[in-house]
């Protein structure tokens, strides 16, 4: 990918949420590295500093907001579109047929819980039609287009099922990979019935 390209673009790696605000090589050690700035400060190492040259700058003023990361690590999470984000969370084999449980636990209001539950919802709500509350928080969604492993025909696919007249009336998609607003605007359009737009 292309310098250019890949200056402003989001990260999951190994699960924490990062924007590549640098590429280039570093003084003293051999090949390609990424600067980025993580979206929890605390996560990084430096502010785009190392060995007293300046890389990059964050926008976050915090000291431990930035790190390097080689382009090429297997710690970089696989991104996917908002499709197979659905398929994931409320439709894929996995879960429709019960192979998968998942058994994580969240907190709700201060109490654990088990998300087990809520998969087995998941599954009989699995007509994306019928769903009126849909959260794809955290499920590594990108731009359109961003990746080009995602073929023509899975965008074709998702605008005929964003176009089918779902009934969404609340959407989460916090703690996805979206560089900017366009995705956003994208998906909204088509959600007539849409309430509430979660966004962290």
């Amino acid at each position: 990918m292309a310098e250019e390209q890949l200056l402003g673009k989001r990260l999951s790696y190994d699960g924490s949420l990062c924007t590549v605000r640098w590429r280039g090589e570093i003084e003293s050690l051999k090949g390609q590295w990424l600067g980025v700035e993580w979206d929890d400060p605390s996560r990084g190492k430096h502010d785009g500093t190392y060995a007293g040259n300046r890389y990059f700058s964050c926008w976050s003023k915090e000291p431990t907001a930035a790190s390097f990361i080689r382009p090429d690590s297997k710690r970089i999470d696989i991104t996917q579109p908002l499709l197979s984000a659905l398929r994931e969370k409320y439709g894929s084999e996995n879960i429709s047929k019960g192979t998968n449980e998942r058994s994580s636990t969240i907190v709700i209001s201060g109490k654990e819980v088990d998300e087990v539950g809520f998969d087995a919802i998941s599954r009989k709500q699995s007509a994306w039609s019928a769903l009126t509350i849909v959260s794809l928080d955290g499920l590594r969604i990108e731009n359109r287009y961003e990746n080009p492993l995602h073929t023509q025909q899975d965008y074709r696919e998702q605008h005929r099922v964003l176009s089918s007249g779902l009934k969404w009336q609340e959407l989460d998609l916090s703690r996805n990979l979206f560089a900017d607003w366009d995705e956003i605007t994208h998906i909204c359009k088509y959600l007539k019935d849409l309430r509430v737009l979660k966004l962290k």
